[in-house]
């Protein structure tokens, strides 16, 4: 008796829009002022994103959030900053904002767009602050020493960006990071 094997495939459905515009299959639909209205896409061409991982539990964050705060305060005309919760719930995400008064936008709680891009940029911890330009074209994928130094944001805008593939001491995989030559 002659048995019959089925491929099975498995897809993953990533949040890619047919459009030409990067920033559409980035973050879709999800994107929030802090009023909890979408916000157009629009709002972050010309300018340098950042893409804040952060989470209410984050004992990290609540040391790290003022100092970003700060920053695009200074810097608010060139930056955008997305604010990407890993809390546990939208409840929390939500008291997590108004406790620390952030002031950006962010995105839906968990939406399929939030979670691809933890997963695109291999995001493994809170805080994690990622640069990209409005190209979808990284910038640095470590950009809190930036904001501890508030290095000038045209600089690294205007920096050569330099790869360079390291073995990680937590996960002792290797992966990629994106660093402005400055």
């Amino acid at each position: 008796m002659m048995k019959l094997i089925f491929p099975i495939f498995f897809f993953t459905f990533l949040p890619v829009s047919y459009s030409e515009d990067k920033l559409s299959s980035f973050f879709g639909e999800d994107l929030y002022n802090k009023q909890a209205k979408k916000v157009s896409l629009e709002n972050l061409k010309g300018k340098t994103i950042a893409l804040y991982f952060s989470a209410k539990w984050c004992g990290h964050c609540k040391i790290f959030t003022p100092k970003l705060k700060k920053y695009y305060q200074t810097h608010k005309d060139q930056l955008e900053v997305i604010f990407i919760s890993s809390d546990q719930s939208e409840q929390q995400m939500l008291t997590h904002m108004k406790q620390e008064g952030i002031p950006w936008l962010h995105m839906k709680h968990q939406a399929s767009t939030s979670n691809w891009l933890e997963y695109h940029f291999d995001v493994y911890e809170t805080p994690t602050l990622i640069f990209i330009n409005d190209k979808t074209e990284t910038l640095a994928s470590d950009a809190k020493p930036f904001i501890e130094k508030q290095i000038d944001l045209a600089k690294i805008s205007k920096a050569e960006i330099i790869k360079e593939k390291y073995k990680c001491n937590d996960c002792e995989n290797w992966h990629v990071r994106y660093m402005p030559k400055l």
